[in-house]
């Protein structure tokens, strides 16, 4: 949710750390029961040593011209001595166990996660009793290409006793990839040229009462940009100086207000003026609650901008409130996504979504961010101009709502 802004070099970027409709699915979609017949194959040591789960599968999205299927396995090593992961195979549990996916040690070094410890990167060493997540993501180019059940082949390295590197292997997680995504989104706010990304926030994991979830897995940072590409001018620490700021933010369905929360002032751009924890990450936030076991989640709002109340029945396209820089947050933006329903904002699991139409202008990776802005504007004279239709806006660019 942090928006960052490099004064100094007069440097813009986001610095992403950690936003017609039906949903029918809740949090336990995804988690397989015994109606599914496929037997994984036992461990070949006659004992299982690795534990391995997905607990939430979302539908699979488009972007990109593509279908995008995104989940998490977490692994914990329950063996005696440590063992090193070599890959992941995705592999379809129904067509004869087709192979759709193998993830090598490259893209594991990238993805893997140990959780609980500080370590390298690239580190794919699991010791006894430790766990690790790796995000997996998968692309399709039709929807019928899509398994409806697949389970996982993870590989690993162990030391024998005479010293020597032998592989095992284990078949584990046996998951339902549910149907593609049906929900359709009005605007969070007016047309024109939004500069966005939507790299970090997928693997941000958030522990909400003794259970993880990963609701920014589809979480967006906003920021207008005036036709010319200019995001600031004037003061490079005055709210006001960005086109951004004040902008009118919009529900993106019909829906009931949640959960308002108000009173924190807004940042200094380039400064976060407030001790981040989870009661002030999101700043000022709003909750809108669009039906089927799904909330919509906006923060960074202008404090006291809100022009709705907690309980009121609004409509797609309705003025909410005003875009600011309060939270986590060092640049006015918008963080929007959609999570399901939870007792606690940022606790629920992350839902995609489309948006009917837009145009792509510029699409750039997470690396280039730091370089994309220079002065006081984004060059868009090379801009692609690529129409998409029902998508999500897929890593980080600029779009144009008409």
């Amino acid at each position: 949710m942090n928006f960052l802004l490099k004064s100094i070099c007069c440097v813009f970027s986001l610095l992403l750390v950690s936003c017609h409709y039906s949903y029918e699915g809740n949090e336990e979609e995804g988690v397989v029961g015994s109606e599914i017949e496929y037997k994984l194959a036992p461990s070949i040591l006659g004992k299982e040593i690795v534990e391995a789960q997905v607990d939430f599968v979302s539908p699979p999205f488009r972007a990109n011209n593509e279908f995008n299927v995104w989940y998490e396995i977490s692994i914990v090593n329950s063996f005696k001595d440590s063992l090193t992961l070599n890959s992941i195979d995705v592999v379809n549990a129904v067509d004869g166990a087709e192979l759709i996916k193998s993830f090598d040690e490259n893209y594991l070094r990238r993805n893997y996660i140990h959780l609980g410890r500080q370590s390298a990167s690239g580190n794919l060493v699991i010791g006894p009793g430790q766990k690790g997540v790796v995000a997996l993501r998968m692309t399709f180019s039709e929807a019928l290409e899509i398994p409806n059940i697949v389970f996982h082949r993870l590989r690993f390295g162990a030391v024998s006793r005479d010293g020597a590197i032998v592989e095992l292997t284990f078949e584990v997680a046996l998951i339902e990839i549910p149907a593609p995504n049906s929900i359709s989104l009005g605007l969070p706010f007016r047309k024109g040229k939004w500069f966005y990304t939507a790299e970090s926030h997928k693997d941000t994991r958030l522990i909400s009462q003794g259970s993880p979830s990963y609701a920014q897995r589809y979480a967006i940072d906003w920021a207008y940009l005036e036709d010319d590409g200019v995001f600031v001018k004037g003061d490079l620490e005055d709210n006001k100086s960005y086109p951004a700021y004040g902008q009118e933010i919009l529900a993106v369905a019909d829906g009931v207000v949640k959960e308002i929360k108000d009173g924190f002032p807004d940042n200094i751009p380039g400064q976060i003026n407030i001790k981040i924890t989870r009661e002030t990450i999101c700043g000022n936030y709003l909750v809108l609650d669009i039906g089927g076991g799904v909330n919509a989640v906006y923060a960074h709002f202008i404090p006291d901008s809100f022009k709705v109340e907690v309980g009121e029945k609004i409509e797609k396209g309705q003025l909410i409130g005003y875009l600011g820089n309060s939270g986590n947050s060092d640049g006015p933006h918008l963080h929007f996504h959609l999570e399901t329903k939870s007792s606690v904002a940022l606790g629920g699991e992350g839902i995609p979504y489309h948006f009917e139409k837009f145009r792509q202008l510029k699409s750039f990776s997470y690396e280039d961010l730091a370089t994309m802005f220079g002065g006081d504007k984004l060059d868009l004279s090379d801009s692609v101009n690529e129409i998409r239709l029902n998508e999500w806006p897929i890593r980080n660019g600029v779009v144009e709502f008409e």
